[in-house]
């Protein structure tokens, strides 16, 4: 007696089974870059990339529409020191900013400086633009779990010449993700 192939109907999986099937396809998220800077013996530890923002209004023709922000760490024999860094376009002249928003309130980050930290002998982060603003934030742990916490981001940035311009993207899993794997002591 011949053996009888059963056959399934492609119906049976249904959504389910196509759910199941694309996320098997998912590439799971991209852990923390670690880098040891031979320079200063520091090891930085950053997201794979920047979180993107976008600005809310059209700025113009030829204005950069693009500010990124992103965390990282630095280790040195130990010792901890947790930073924020973000870019805005500095395409035209800056009075003032940037600020920080997280889900809609603002986070205190004092005041910021134009070079990474001592500590390192490069950037953290590559300077998505020629003319953007980088500016870097000295933070503690209890402001980077805030960050990490944070779904919605925006950071405004004043310029002389358009006033007051927000730049606003979602937060992602990639900085949950940061955060929760960071040695925050």
């Amino acid at each position: 007696m011949p053996h009888a192939r059963t056959r399934i109907p492609p119906t049976r999986f249904g959504p389910l089974g196509l759910a199941v099937l694309l996320g098997a396809c998912a590439t799971p998220p991209e852990p923390a870059a670690e880098h040891l800077d031979r320079e200063t013996g520091t090891t930085l530890t950053r997201m794979p990339k920047p979180i993107e923002l976008v600005a809310t209004l059209h700025r113009g023709d030829g204005a950069d529409p693009f500010a990124f922000v992103a965390p990282f760490v630095t280790n040195r024999m130990g010792a901890h020191s947790y930073f924020l860094w973000i870019a805005s376009p500095g395409d035209r002249p800056i009075e003032a900013g940037p600020e920080l928003y997280c889900d809609g309130a603002a986070l205190a980050l004092g005041a910021g400086v134009a070079e990474p930290t001592p500590e390192l002998s490069a950037r953290p982060y590559d300077q998505p633009v020629p003319w953007s603003s980088d500016r870097y934030f000295e933070i503690d742990a209890h402001t980077l779990r805030e960050f990490g916490a944070c779904r919605r981001l925006g950071v405004t940035v004043r310029y002389r010449s358009e006033g007051e311009v927000r730049f606003e993207g979602e937060a992602g899993s990639g900085l949950r993700d940061f955060v929760t794997g960071a040695d925050l002591g």
